[in-house]
């Protein structure tokens, strides 16, 4: 989580908005381990404006200032009160953390309406902590990010509730709930600790629900409100004349054409719920979809193209691709879209597959490029189709370069490109194995 919510921050201060640096609220932060973490990721004393630790017990604040003093953070306060009122310091927050303390609070309702309260316009929210829920719980929801590993079957929920509560830790599912309702989701992931017997836990990056969102942003941009974004983003998708430069006026259609997006977004607005996590993210890359859908759903967490067998040259010596042109194509493992974008630039790809795992690994290598690794990184994942340190590249580097959803696909698939195995083109991939069916329906969606 801290990971994560660095490489957020991170990306923030290099945009021209970001030139103050951020201040920081951890919420019983207990003892300040967080903070020596986070020292490690960015520098706290250079990093941070000023650091808060609010933790509720004198004996933990107390070891958390003899870390304070023994690091030499000058910026780093100590706060022993209660996390409800926060507000006294009189503060915005451009980041507040959560590390496992949300289930330890009874009141959490009021305590989450604060961290929504002293968040600023651009500020990101990070939690991780115990969860137990159901499939059912989320079924009907389009604004939590995702649900790969999100189900915890009837006995893990009774049993993880019943040995949590021995402690006073309350692992009630309207927690994770509250958070999701009252937050724009940008990060969301559900994992197990298997060391301890399959403890579920989760990640939450968040955002304001109205917060201002710079996508595909170019330097000097000023920040999009979430109307400005809603239009820009329905526009990108449907090639809509609606947001066409000033200069260009075109005839409108009487009734524009929208996209599933903008009309999903239009339902939560109207039921004042967040917009749909895609709408939260960094680049226009992703448009909202269900992974719970059967037709999506089929797949489960594998794809069938690792790569293209196809030779793109050929595509572009018969297409003639011009800067103005839109193409549609199917994503299959997009190689054959990122070599049309280095030969001869258009004005946009529309990568369409039913299969929403292949757009994770085409997702996954914009990312790489967005998130501007070396040749030498780019060519271990797929040109040799294994990285020695794949996991802590994709929380560091290029989870603010991903959508919730692919995040959560390549978190659960960390060992696909694991030096120990046999790496992504042997070990991966279906189309070794799959049912001509599946194949018939990757090839026409």
């Amino acid at each position: 989580m801290l990971g994560c919510v660095a490489a957020q921050l991170q990306l923030q201060t290099r945009r021209p908005a970001g030139n103050r640096r951020p201040i920081w609220f951890d919420i019983g932060g207990g003892t300040g381990y967080n903070i020596e973490i986070m020292d490690k990721l960015v520098g706290v004393g250079d990093f941070f404006e000023h650091v808060f630790l609010i933790d509720l017990s004198p004996s933990l604040c107390e070891i958390a200032r003899d870390r304070v003093k023994r690091f030499g953070w000058t910026n780093v306060s100590v706060l022993c009160q209660d996390a409800r009122s926060m507000h006294s310091r009189a503060q915005t927050a451009d980041l507040i953390t959560m590390s496992y303390s949300l289930s330890m609070i009874p009141d959490f309702y009021s305590v989450v309406d604060q961290v929504t309260t002293l968040l600023a316009p651009r500020g990101i929210v990070g939690i991780c902590d115990f969860y137990v829920q159901s499939i059912v719980d989320i079924s009907s929801r389009n604004w939590t990010g995702g649900s790969i590993n999100r189900h915890v079957n009837w006995l893990g929920r009774m049993f993880w509730r019943t040995w949590f509560d021995a402690d006073r830790v309350n692992l009630d599912a309207g927690r994770r709930d509250y958070i999701e309702y009252r937050l724009g989701t940008i990060i969301s992931a559900s994992e197990r600790n298997y060391l301890l017997g399959g403890i579920p836990y989760y990640l939450f990056i968040g955002c304001c629900i109205d917060a201002e969102t710079v996508q595909d942003p170019k330097p000097g941009s000023p920040a999009l409100s979430a109307v400005d974004s809603l239009e820009r983003y329905d526009s990108a998708l449907t090639e809509s004349p609606y947001m066409a430069p000033q200069e260009y006026q075109p005839v409108r259609p009487a009734i524009p054409v929208r996209s599933k997006s903008y009309e999903s977004a239009l339902v939560n607005l109207s039921s004042n719920l967040p917009l749909p996590a895609s709408f939260y993210q960094h680049h226009t890359w992703r448009t909202t979809y269900s992974d719970l859908l059967p037709k999506h759903a089929q797949f489960a967490t594998e794809y069938i193209y690792a790569f293209n067998w196809e030779d793109p040259a050929v595509d572009l010596e018969i297409l003639k691709l011009e800067p103005d042109d839109v193409l549609v194509t199917i994503t299959s493992a997009g190689d054959n879209i990122l070599d049309y974008l280095s030969q001869s630039p258009v004005k946009r790809i529309h990568a369409i597959d039913l299969n929403p795992n292949q757009n994770h690994l085409l997702e996954l290598k914009c990312a790489c490029f967005a998130a501007g690794l070396s040749h030498d990184e780019v060519w271990k994942m797929f040109g040799e189709g294994s990285h020695p340190d794949f996991r802590s590249l994709l929380i560091h580097r290029l989870s603010p370069h991903l959508s919730s959803n692919a995040f959560q696909f390549w978190l659960s698939r960390v060992s696909t490109f694991s030096t120990s195995g046999r790496g992504l083109y042997a070990a991966s991939g279906g189309s070794r194995r799959e049912s001509s069916r599946n194949l018939y329906h990757s090839e026409h969606c």
